[in-house]
């Protein structure tokens, strides 16, 4: 039997399970969503008459698009607090730098190839969107260990 204190406040060290969940939830989706949006894209355009060079035109120049770039933010941050929330579930505590790292890890995967194409104002808010969903679903987790918690006790 150890002298350990099962309710010590002292930090453990990252759960490494936790960040690889959250970052393969986020590569996963994302990609999901990304498959998705593009085919629905393409069914819109061709409905509207453009042939496939017109369609390759429009993704090659989907920065242009602003209502495209901002419709195409909603499901990233979707993505963004569910891969928050699972790092976070998994986690044994510090539930916030959980969701955080897979947000930067996620960030530099995904954000790094397009910086130089994307507009800087459509890269900040991104980010900050990922990172706030992100944080949302880490704060959903703990909530919901918490109520947990508190019904184990009862």
């Amino acid at each position: 039997m150890t002298n350990e204190n099962p309710h010590s406040t002292t930090p453990r060290p990252l759960n490494q399970r936790a960040i690889i969940y959250g970052v393969m939830i986020e590569i996963a989706g994302t990609t999901l969503v990304s498959i998705a949006m593009s085919g629905l894209t393409r069914q819109v355009l061709g409905g509207r008459g453009m042939d496939e060079a017109q369609i390759k035109e429009f993704f090659q120049n989907q920065f242009e698009n602003i209502p495209f770039m901002l419709a195409g933010l909603v499901p990233g941050f979707l993505v963004a607090g569910l891969a928050g929330y699972v790092a976070a579930k998994v986690a044994d505590q510090l539930e916030y730098w959980h969701a955080l790292i897979v947000v930067l890890m996620v960030a530099v995967i995904f954000y790094g190839p397009t910086l130089t194409r994307a507009p800087v104002w459509f890269s900040a808010l991104s980010l900050v969107g990922i990172l706030v969903s992100a944080m949302l679903g880490a704060g959903l987790s703990k909530r919901h260990k918490g109520s947990l918690t508190s019904l184990e006790k009862k």
